[in-house]
C-alpha cells in the first residue's frame, strides 16, 4: 500500500509538471500572438500615414504643375506684348 500511495504521488507530480508545462506553453503563445497583434497595428497605422503622406505629396505636386503652367502662360503672354 505505501508503495502505491508513492507511485500514486509520482505520478500526480508528473501529470501536475506536465499541465503546467502544457499552460506555460499556451500562456507564451498567446504572448506570441499578442505581439504580432501589435505588429500587425503597427504596421496598418504606418500604411495608413504612408498613403496619407502619398496622397499629399501627389496633391503638392498637382499644385506644382498648375503653378509652372501658369508661369508659362505668364512668359508666353510677355512675349506677346
Amino acid at each position: 500500500p505505501q508503495v502505491m500511495n508513492s507511485l500514486q504521488g509520482a505520478l500526480l507530480a508528473l501529470i501536475l509538471c506536465a499541465a503546467l508545462v502544457s499552460l506555460g506553453s499556451m500562456t507564451s503563445a498567446q504572448a506570441s500572438m499578442a505581439e504580432r497583434t501589435e505588429a500587425a497595428a503597427r504596421t496598418e497605422h504606418q500604411m495608413t500615414a504612408l498613403r496619407q503622406m502619398a496622397a499629399s505629396s501627389q496633391r503638392a505636386e498637382e499644385r506644382l504643375d498648375r503653378l509652372l503652367a501658369a508661369v508659362e502662360q505668364l512668359r508666353a503672354d510677355k512675349v506677346d506684348l
